[in-house]
């Protein structure tokens, strides 16, 4: 899988998924990007593994449910856009 095949089948976002991986937001853009690549290989190896088990294991249902509900809960345009980036 490529990183944007690993992001997309997450589910998440490009920032949950940042914060939730802790992986730096620009590191991330860059990586979907095409314009960096890790040092060694094996990182999207693991970060592809990790996923896969996290997603086949229901942990990441939680996190996009907790995103539903955080944006169906705003109430401001400025709490729907910062929900956007959970």
């Amino acid at each position: 899988m490529t990183i944007n095949e690993i992001v997309s089948y997450s589910g998440l976002t490009k920032a949950a998924f940042s914060r939730l991986y802790k992986i730096p937001i620009r590191t991330l853009e860059d990586w979907t990007a095409g314009r960096k690549q890790p040092r060694n290989d094996y990182v999207f190896y693991l970060l592809e593994r990790v996923v896969r088990y996290d997603r086949e294991n229901g942990f990441l249902d939680i996190t996009i449910d907790r995103q539903i509900e955080e944006a169906e809960s705003a109430e401001t345009e400025e709490e729907i856009i910062n929900n956007r980036f959970l």
